[in-house]
């Protein structure tokens, strides 16, 4: 980061005139959480002027809208931020997750954020919504409930392939290399049901 970089970091997260505060209370008559998780995390986001570091953030996953935390308030970025990092144990890089938005495909529009779960060759990205729902309860009637929708992408010559976490699905978007992946998949005894054993099928594509 650059020492203007660093000064106009200052600027945005000091001066409340240049940022929206959150209002929390627009969801106080929803049950659950819209956020992807509920507490703060350490993390990092970039907008065009650069990474801002060091910072606290929750993604709203209802609003597809990340906020940063300070002196126990929350507040949007003025600017647009394209991408963001959160790092959940910040001594290990292999605890971070990473965030970005730009790609289109069904179910899914350039301005959504998606977790990069794979980055190479071919991209593995996962989009986590939350959507609201009506649900009838006892004693209350019917009341708004926060769902959460889980949807993955491979993301191959620029094209957003929506799969489900599915061996068939999988080989046939990646047809090229059909029987090598097959292959790794018998011999690593691997179920493609899991996210752990597709992200590793992946990096494997992305290595042959």
């Amino acid at each position: 980061m650059t020492s203007g970089l660093v000064n106009a970091q200052d600027n945005i997260l000091r001066d409340p005139v240049t940022n929206r505060v959150f209002n929390p209370v627009k969801y106080s008559e929803v049950n659950g959480s819209p956020f992807l998780f509920d507490k703060w995390i350490k993390g990092a986001a970039t907008i065009s002027k650069g990474t801002y570091n060091e910072l606290e953030l929750k993604l709203d996953s209802y609003s597809n809208t990340l906020l940063f935390k300070k002196e126990d308030d929350s507040y949007e970025f003025q600017d647009d931020v394209a991408s963001f990092v959160l790092k959940p144990i910040a001594s290990d890089s292999a605890s971070y997750m990473y965030f970005k938005k730009g790609y289109s495909g069904p179910g899914l529009n350039p301005k959504q954020y998606v977790q990069v779960l794979v980055d190479g060759k071919v991209n593995l990205c996962k989009s986590v919504a939350k959507s609201l729902a009506e649900v009838s309860q006892i004693n209350k009637g019917i009341v708004q409930s926060f769902t959460k929708t889980d949807r993955y992408y491979i993301i191959k010559n620029n094209t957003a392939r929506l799969i489900k976490l599915n061996k068939n699905e999988v080989l046939n978007v990646l047809s090229e290399k059909q029987e090598q992946i097959d292959a790794f998949i018998r011999a690593e005894k691997l179920s493609l049901k899991r996210e752990s054993d597709l992200i590793k099928v992946i990096h494997y594509y992305n290595s042959i």
